[in-house]
């Protein structure tokens, strides 16, 4: 007895696999092909996003942590002149909980690193990390220090994780665990990048940010008094990449070997035969312009055995806060991307004398892109901000995604923002 089959339809295939004779090797052939097909699409694509969210995380989080080390200076400066009367991260009234320790007994202040910052914003994990060797030659510099010669193995090692100023993880077991990374603000306290070179970190004027991204680009950001002294990305390197072998954003990264006719990497040593012409001497760019918008001044030689200067444009240099944002409550917790409504923002803020929540300017309130629906005042006078979350833009999927709330006073006044942690699906 014969039979024709003169073609497979769904039916008959879901059929065929269910009786005992299984799947033919054709029909087999076909599901494996589609799944084949499926994998190549979906793989690569999900790896991609993968990338992305990554990489926005990482820049996300570095603005955030400059942020933070802008609205801390200004705080400190609110307390009066340092006792030796050198503006730095230096804190000579710390929280009950640093005084105990040793730097505040024998130096009567707190250094701001990661331990402190961790007190200081408790919804961001932050890692010490420690900067080992030297990296370059002595470059000229107008800082007061020069930078460190590579005199011993160079790279970066990592001293403990803080979570609401509490030590969460330290030890020789974490000292080359860069999966912990990913994600957190890592403080160089005992260094900073300027200029090309790691340097000794002097009375604690500077402070490098780093955050580190799964695929091994880092991204570095250095404050000066209130102001960008450094920033860039630069490759890993299993913690020896040296950022001044890195680049600026989205620019490709420096040829390891320069051509004859070009000026070395920053940070690199100069080709034989080479000299880089005098009138490009590096100098330090100010200003408050977050990492991505500042270009160095081309052309200009700092003067020697002097301090650079804060910005004097207009506009340039950043107003001393009207506030302090005590605390951030986004409700709900779980924020689904791809349903519709809103999510409410509650913003519990510490005002300065002469200032109020009603002096906030609702129409500047934004989200991740989104603009404000509506700013009101609570009865316990907090500000009560609505968005809408098809607004959000780029916003990274994750169980602890950290989200920015930023604002600016009325009449062009300071800005402030603050933070809250959501879980964020997409579908």
């Amino acid at each position: 007895m014969s039979s024709k089959r003169k073609g497979i339809t769904v039916k008959g295939f879901m059929r065929g696999v269910g009786s005992q004779s299984g799947l033919t090797l054709l029909e087999l052939c076909i599901v494996i092909l589609i799944l084949s097909i499926l994998v190549s699409i979906v793989v690569p694509v999900l790896l991609d996003c993968r990338r992305k969210a990554d990489r926005v995380t990482a820049e996300y989080n570095l603005k955030i942590g400059g942020g933070c080390l802008n609205r801390l200076y200004f705080k400190m400066l609110d307390y009066g002149p340092s006792p030796d009367g050198v503006d730095s991260y230096r804190d000579f009234g710390p929280p009950e909980n640093m005084r105990s320790g040793g730097e505040f007994q024998s130096q009567g202040y707190v250094s701001v690193g990661a331990e402190y910052m961790s007190s200081y914003e408790t919804k961001i994990k932050w890692a010490d990390l420690q900067v080992e060797g030297g990296s370059s030659p002595p470059v000229a510099s107008a800082d007061i220090s020069p930078a460190l010669l590579a005199t011993s193995p160079y790279g970066f090692t990592v001293a403990g994780v803080y979570v609401s100023g509490a030590l969460k993880q330290d030890g020789p077991e974490i000292a080359q665990d860069w999966s912990l990374l990913p994600g957190k603000i890592c403080v160089v306290e005992n260094r900073y990048f300027w200029d090309g070179g790691w340097h000794e970190n002097v009375k604690n004027m500077y402070v490098t940010l780093i955050t580190l991204e799964h695929c091994g680009v880092a991204h570095y950001l250095t404050m000066r008094q209130g102001g960008i002294a450094d920033y860039g990305c630069f490759d890993w390197k299993n913690g020896q990449g040296n950022p001044g072998e890195g680049w600026k954003d989205d620019e490709k990264p420096v040829a390891s070997n320069p051509p004859a006719d070009s000026s070395p990497a920053p940070g690199g040593d100069t080709p034989p035969d080479v000299t880089p012409p005098a009138d490009t001497t590096p100098t330090e760019p100010g200003g408050d312009t977050p990492p991505g918008d500042v270009t160095p001044p081309p052309d200009v030689t700092p003067p020697p055995e002097t301090q650079p200067t804060q910005p004097t444009e207009p506009g340039d240099t950043p107003q001393p806060p009207w506030s302090v944002v005590q605390d951030v409550r986004i409700e709900p917790e779980v924020i689904n991307l791809k349903s519709n409504g809103d999510f409410t923002v509650f913003i519990e803020m510490e005002f300065r004398e002469g200032h109020s929540v009603n002096d906030i300017d609702p129409t500047s309130m934004t989200c991740f892109g989104a603009k404000a629906l509506s700013c009101t005042i609570s009865s316990d006078n907090k500000l009560v901000v609505k968005f809408d979350r098809r607004d959000l833009e780029n916003v990274p999927v994750g169980d602890q995604v950290l989200f920015t709330v930023n604002g600016r006073f009325k009449n062009n006044g300071p800005t402030f923002e603050g933070y809250d942690t959501v879980c964020v699906t997409h579908g």
